[in-house]
């Protein structure tokens, strides 16, 4: 099992020898067991796709080594190397196989991490992620699910049967920016009970939130959180509760309550085309005892994540340039 990620490109497992990796529950991958492994050295076409490899003016023989920064500051670093990745498909016990899928082999990890991860699959825009390396094989389009219930997996699918189209589906335009890894949707505002916010950003109107799986936090512009919070705050019946900076979880707002008995008001994203609909599984979270919102403050990009896209069935059509969601009980479909 890996992390899938939406804004990123780099597909990487953890790999033996293992210098400073994280406690992983699973085996961890050991090359040199396998008959079709295959490491890339520096004058590769497999190096070349990888934006962050270590390569320079230097020997042929000098393997390819990649250096990923992610945005919430850890670092997996490791080798480039090719490798047959096998898939399941949607036909009971059948399975096919891609040869030479390219992928970071982690020797290093910096961060916190899932035990049960193995690393992160990359689903972004550029050339490097597996929905690139799949391209026509996945008819350029692929959907995922993820659950707001902690033990309940998320699912990724692909190709023409997981088309996101039947009754209650939204679409919204997909933006991307430069051939840049992230997918980016247009976003015009948000309505709590009633009143709506028009979103304004300095990137304009199109293209302007990031559509994230691996963050958790809904980011969004200072000027914009404080009018949201605002605006919940006052549909709900609580006193918020002070957050500690010990809480440490980047949390700004929470109530000191149950699951059971606290009622969020819901919170509609308008993007172009798509009203959104976001329940109070996606918009407060239980940590430490309390209910938190899970909208915070960043003045860079905005970004939706996956807590927001929980209980959807999120569908990514690359080659129509569409984003579709459905509305999905997750947590029954396994």
């Amino acid at each position: 099992m890996a992390f899938s990620d939406t804004s990123t490109d780099l597909v990487w497992v953890q790999c033996k020898p293992c210098k400073k990796c994280y406690q992983q529950t699973d085996p961890i991958f050991d090359p040199s067991k396998s008959e079709t492994y295959k490491a890339a050295n520096c004058f590769s076409q497999a190096c070349k796709i990888i934006k962050e490899n270590s390569c320079k003016k230097t020997s042929l023989s000098l393997k390819c080594q990649y250096n990923e920064t992610y945005m919430d500051g850890s670092v997996s670093y490791g080798d480039v190397g090719q490798e047959t990745f096998t898939f399941d498909t949607n036909v009971k016990n059948s399975r096919f196989g891609l040869n030479n899928i390219i992928f970071g082999c982690s020797r290093e990890y910096k961060g916190n991490f899932e035990p049960k991860s193995a690393g992160i699959v990359g689903l972004g825009n550029g050339v490097a992620s597996l929905t690139s390396q799949l391209g026509t094989v996945i008819h350029n389009k692929f959907s995922y699910r993820l659950s707001h219930e902690p033990n309940i997996s998320s699912l990724l699918y692909s190709g023409t049967n997981d088309t996101v189209s039947t009754l209650g589906t939204v679409s919204t335009p997909l933006k991307s920016r430069n051939s840049l890894s992230p997918y980016y949707l247009s976003l015009y505002g948000m309505t709590v009970a009633g009143k709506r916010l028009n979103f304004v950003n300095p990137f304009g109107s199109a293209g302007n939130i990031i559509l994230d799986t691996s963050t958790t936090l809904t980011l969004i512009p200072t000027y914009f959180y404080n009018k949201l919070e605002s605006l919940v705050a006052a549909q709900i019946n609580l006193r918020p509760f002070p957050i500690k900076t010990s809480l440490n979880k980047g949390v700004k707002f929470c109530y000191q309550t149950t699951p059971s008995t606290f009622k969020a008001p819901q919170i509609i994203v308008h993007f172009a085309g798509a009203d959104i609909a976001l329940n109070q599984y996606n918009t407060f979270v239980l940590i430490d005892g309390l209910m938190c919102f899970t909208f915070n403050v960043d003045d860079r990009v905005p970004v939706f994540v996956n807590i927001a896209q929980a209980n959807f069935l999120v569908g990514i059509d690359r080659q129509k340039k569409v984003v579709s969601f459905k509305p999905t009980d997750c947590s029954k479909l396994q």
